[in-house]
């Protein structure tokens, strides 16, 4: 479900350049107002959850996972889009890494950015990633709806904190589902989903 480098060149003026797998579908952002029952949200969650899953276990932190970056498939889906992307140890690849993070730290979506990016706290880990995928899931199974509402000139703690549950939007989901869903974008990193591998066993006793 990660999109696959294919290729690494310099092309004739000694840029480089790379080559990625060409992946068809639409965007999921494109389509995420779109009313699905929840099973199906739940199986694109889930796929979600492998790719990103897959990222972590590489040693990396997406950090930019969104609808605009996942492009849905008849089976399956690509994570795309690694312009954010950083390494899970502070220690790899050195003093580089810290500089070019620390100018991108504040970078990506406010939407799908955790509290901790947002007010631009140092702790960064997995449970970043997977308050975006709460996110994304929580936009699909509410149809499209911010749990913050309105940010338009917000400052960070009020984009996160005080989220409307998702019951609020769908009151026929089941409890367990509302649960992980809210769960994973809490607006602290202990009380969300230590990994992917975590969120995606609560989705799958969720189904209905």
């Amino acid at each position: 479900h990660v999109i696959e480098l294919l290729d690494w060149q310099l092309d004739q003026d000694g840029k480089e350049f790379i080559v990625l797998e060409y992946a068809q579908g639409p965007i999921l952002e494109d389509v995420i107002a779109h009313d699905r029952p929840p099973q199906e949200c739940i199986r694109i969650a889930l796929a979600l959850l492998e790719a990103v899953q897959a990222v972590h276990v590489a040693g990396f932190l997406h950090r930019d996972v969104k609808p605009g970056h996942v492009i849905v498939q008849d089976v399956g889906l690509k994570l795309i889009d690694f312009g954010l992307v950083m390494p899970l140890s502070a220690g790899l690849p050195g003093s580089a890494w810290k500089r070019l993070t620390n100018d991108l730290h504040s970078m990506g979506t406010g939407t799908y950015m955790s509290p901790e990016r947002l007010t631009r706290r140092q702790d960064i880990d997995v449970r970043g990633d997977i308050y975006a995928v709460g996110m994304t899931l929580y936009e699909m199974l509410s149809g499209g709806q911010n749990p913050f509402g309105d940010l338009v000139g917000k400052t960070p703690p009020q984009m996160t904190e005080g989220a409307k549950d998702i019951s609020i939007w769908k009151p026929d989901l089941s409890g367990k589902l509302c649960a992980a869903v809210m769960r994973a974008i809490s607006h602290k990193a202990v009380d969300r989903f230590c990994d992917a591998a975590e969120m995606r066993q609560a989705l799958l006793e969720a189904q209905p």
